[in-house]
């Protein structure tokens, strides 16, 4: 007797945000929606904010609502999510759209009272290391969800600590470098900072120790791969003062890349990364992954996150935070030291192996086979 064909996994993915958005967890989304288009047993459709030129993926229907979301788009979601019927209900969180928004907590209660019997999933980005209030946001929203998926051990080590919501499934999924394309890579000249500016990323100690190397007539270039809006983001304003103040504007390039391809290519013909996060850096930092996805070395800081297999010296170069000073000679002797630039490069490599696309794609696949 012919056996009769499966049907296909309808999940449906929230995520306020996709590219061109230059938003992390959007571009995380984005490249996970397209490779999981590619597996048959799914039917992906995804829910996102009407952003003008939003990237279409193959395979994959996307319903735009209005970027303001609040209780008119929440309601909006609900019919869209009732008409789809799906079998898998699955939240990105959070993202640019809603990042500081405590309105997202009604969007969880409505998708728990109107659909009791869908699994919903939760993918918690940003936990341990988020700004206080952030935190309880982000700690609030869960009990909406029958499945937490975190990213890395940090943050599952950080909530079972606090005993809470222990009804709750918990998996751990790490993340994967969303910027990763198949670009020629060489060794340029410039140095760059990727990933959005905020006062959490210690970009004002990079841009002190630009100006401690030009003192010393060193004129490297920086790249700032991110699009800055000093018009209506104040702390974007005093970044770009700073940077006229100190006289600049020939070392430290605005380049407001259009999408990720642009950031890919500019990582992949650069001569290293900085990336100087006050809180240091963790396995959640997708940027870190993208530059060692490219054999770049990394000068970056430690903080109580950093996983041991960051080594310093031999796989990226770590410092205390908040150190202009330990920048800019870190940036020296990457210049100076090319039997250490070659070694960092190499090992920087042979990381980037341990936060693989497809191993992700693979335990998402896994993961989703549990639900009926």
């Amino acid at each position: 007797m012919m056996e009769l064909q499966k049907k296909s996994k309808k999940i449906v993915f929230i995520t306020g945000t996709l590219p061109p958005t230059l938003c992390g967890v959007g571009m995380y989304s984005y490249r996970l929606l397209e490779e999981l288009s590619t597996e048959k047993t799914l039917d992906i459709y995804v829910i996102t904010s009407d952003i003008k030129n939003i990237q279409n993926i193959n395979n994959v229907e996307i319903y735009k609502v209005s970027k303001e979301w609040n209780i008119k788009t929440f309601n909006q979601i609900v019919s869209i999510i009732k008409k789809i019927n799906p079998n898998i209900i699955h939240f990105q969180h959070p993202t640019l759209a809603y990042q500081f928004r405590f309105d997202t907590l009604i969007l969880g209660l409505k998708l728990k009272k109107n659909f009791p019997n869908i699994p919903k999933i939760i993918t918690e980005h940003e936990l341990s290391q988020a700004h206080p209030i952030a935190r309880i946001r982000n700690l609030t929203i869960l009990p909406f969800f029958d499945h937490i998926v975190f990213t890395n051990n940090n943050d599952l080590k950080y909530f079972k600590k606090l005993r809470i919501f222990n009804s709750i499934k918990i998996s751990i999924i790490p993340i994967f470098p969303n910027n990763h394309y198949n670009t020629p890579i060489k060794i340029g000249k410039n140095f760059c900072y990727i990933g959005t500016i905020d006062n959490k990323k210690g970009i004002e100690y990079l841009i002190d120790a630009i100006k401690l190397l030009k003192d010393k007539n060193i004129n490297i270039k920086l790249d700032i791969l991110t699009n800055l809006n000093p018009k209506v983001n104040s702390y974007h304003k005093k970044i770009v003062d700073k940077i006229r103040a100190l006289n600049l504007e020939d070392n430290i390039i605005l380049n407001n890349p259009k999408d990720g391809k642009e950031i890919a290519q500019k990582i992949a013909s650069s001569f290293a990364v900085v990336l100087p996060f006050n809180l240091g850096v963790s396995e959640r930092n997708g940027t870190f992954l993208e530059a060692v996805s490219y054999g770049k070395p990394v000068i970056t800081t430690k903080g109580g996150n950093t996983p041991s297999n960051f080594i310093n010296n031999q796989n990226c170069i770590l410092i205390e935070s908040k150190n202009a000073i330990l920048i800019g000679s870190q940036i020296e002797n990457l210049i100076n030291n090319r039997g250490l630039y070659n070694q960092i490069s190499r090992e920087s490599l042979i990381l980037s192996r341990n936060y693989n696309l497809k191993n992700t794609i693979a335990e998402y696949i896994k993961f989703y086979k549990k639900f009926s």
